[in-house]
């Protein structure tokens, strides 16, 4: 079975872009997909990385409602959430 892996995010890219980096060079069939409350400009890092800048802090649900409905457009059935 294949997963991918969400992640809302605020105020956490220092510690974000190293385990991006981690699971892009470890998980080469797993696409990631980013919701960024805090607009800090986080690398997409190649194709299976997708990262979504939000205007406002939409908060922990909403950002996990939103990062489902982004990763079923694009075919995923399986989701792994994260924290950042």
């Amino acid at each position: 079975m294949s997963f991918c892996i969400l992640i809302p995010t605020v105020n956490r890219k220092d510690l974000l872009v190293p385990a991006l980096q981690y699971y892009v060079e470890n998980m080469p069939n797993t696409n990631i997909y980013v919701w960024d409350n805090g607009s800090q400009g986080i690398p997409e890092m190649g194709e299976r990385v997708k990262v979504w800048n939000s205007p406002t802090n939409l908060g922990v649900a909403p950002s996990w409602n939103r990062l489902i409905m982004e990763a079923s457009k694009n075919g995923e059935t399986n989701f792994l959430i994260l924290n950042d």
